[in-house]
């Protein structure tokens, strides 16, 4: 459902039937009435039911007095990023992994069918990892849940049906272990260059950069299978982009080449540390994985090259 589209008299019964169902206290009601903030409340620009959902709840409201309802009202609508912690919180975790597999697709919105790519790449991936379940049925579920809450939906596309929610997002994802568990199922070129421009953006320390270039180190192969191009689902004759260029994926690979081009910057600062930093991973020691994930950069840069002057000399033939 997108919110977008909604009339006045939809905002209007939205907020008329939580306040008759939600347990708002009568003295709340009769105070948002007075104060004649009704209209400020449907026509904002960040009208959304979860907000009013969370805002006519009686256990929500309890703390507040009737005479400063109407007004903790509206910066709810106004701040929205507070309300979001609290409701992404109580989200099932199939959800949240949901919320971040869009996260980093277009801000602008993406096809479904992609949408489900980039779930199925990591839920099940953080589902094992951290030791909760997942069903073949959670993409569709964690849909439905999600869908006029925190996703509109319009056709075949899926966004965030509020900016305020991607900004929320954008703040919880400043965290360098779940950016290292995304960037090592990346189901697209173009999802790993979203998953590094956050952390490159987000993360300030150089050695905590070298470890997020590393952690790309078994998506960097996939490169040369992830394709650029795909038929148009009702133009069976014509095609579309669906990631990242080759020239882009040639400059994120030297990016991250760039980042991990000083061992050094990993030097450890205590004997702890130094264990740490010197623990194998798959057989790998912390040197072991940069000569790896550079010599796997270099190939497959190699290797986009050839592919594009093969296809270059074969247009030329026609």
């Amino acid at each position: 459902m997108d919110v977008g589209k909604y009339t006045r008299r939809i905002k209007a019964r939205i907020l008329y039937n939580h306040l008759l169902v939600s347990g708002t206290p009568k003295a709340h009601i009769k105070a948002l009435l007075d104060s004649g903030r009704l209209p400020k409340l449907i026509d904002h620009p960040n009208y959304n039911p979860r907000v009013i959902e969370w805002m006519t709840d009686a256990t929500h409201v309890a703390d507040i007095a009737p005479d400063d309802y109407a007004k903790a009202f509206l910066e709810a609508l106004s701040h929205p990023h507070r309300l979001w912690d609290t409701a992404f919180r109580h989200l099932p975790r199939k959800c949240q992994h949901l919320l971040f597999a869009l996260f980093f697709c277009s801000e602008y919105g993406v096809d479904i069918d992609r949408l489900r790519v980039a779930y199925d790449a990591i839920h099940p991936f953080l589902s094992r990892k951290y030791g909760t379940a997942h069903h073949p049925k959670d993409f569709e579920e964690s849909l439905r849940i999600l869908e006029g809450g925190f996703i509109g939906l319009g056709g075949e596309t899926a966004r965030f049906i509020n900016p305020s929610v991607r900004d929320y997002l954008s703040e919880y994802l400043d965290d360098l272990a779940m950016l290292l568990d995304f960037a090592s199922v990346c189901p697209t070129a173009e999802w790993a260059g979203k998953v590094w421009e956050h952390g490159t953006r987000n993360i300030g320390a150089p050695s905590y950069k070298s470890r997020l270039a590393l952690a790309f180190i078994d998506t960097i192969p996939a490169f040369l299978r992830l394709p650029v191009w795909s038929t148009r689902k009702r133009s069976p004759l014509s095609l579309e982009v669906i990631d990242m260029a080759q020239s882009e994926r040639i400059r994120l690979l030297l990016s991250w080449g760039a980042e991990t081009s000083d061992p050094g910057s990993l030097k450890p600062r205590s004997r702890s540390h130094a264990n740490h930093l010197t623990t194998t991973v798959s057989g790998w020691t912390v040197s072991g994985w940069y000569r790896s994930l550079k010599r796997s950069a270099i190939l497959t840069i190699l290797e986009i090259s050839r592919s594009y002057w093969r296809s270059v000399r074969l247009l030329k033939r026609r």
